[in-house]
């Protein structure tokens, strides 16, 4: 698992420094819009979505937490963020490499 975790990163070329950016208040905005959406998701979940959804330019989140993959809440939430220009890339949250 860890070595197509590995490959994963290089084939897309991720930069592993950029993977958890400081939070700043559009993180805690988009915290907030989420605990909204969907409340059966937990902080830390909240959390780990603000970050990934504040970052413009992320197009993978893999996780293998069901109530955030396929999740229609996140997913239209995500469509809005783009619509607004807060995102540039469309985000697929998967639980699949």
């Amino acid at each position: 698992m860890m070595g197509r975790l590995v490959d994963t990163i290089e084939k897309y070329e991720i930069d592993v420094k950029r993977c958890l950016v400081p939070a700043n208040k559009d993180t805690f905005a988009i915290m907030e819009a989420i605990r909204k959406k969907d409340e059966r998701l937990d902080g830390t979940d909240i959390m780990i979505l603000a970050h990934v959804l504040g970052d413009p330019d992320a197009k993978f989140f893999l996780t293998p937490d069901r109530k955030m993959v396929s999740n229609r809440a996140i997913e239209e939430y995500e469509k809005e963020l783009r619509c607004n220009r807060r995102r540039k890339e469309k985000l697929k949250i998967t639980d699949r490499i």
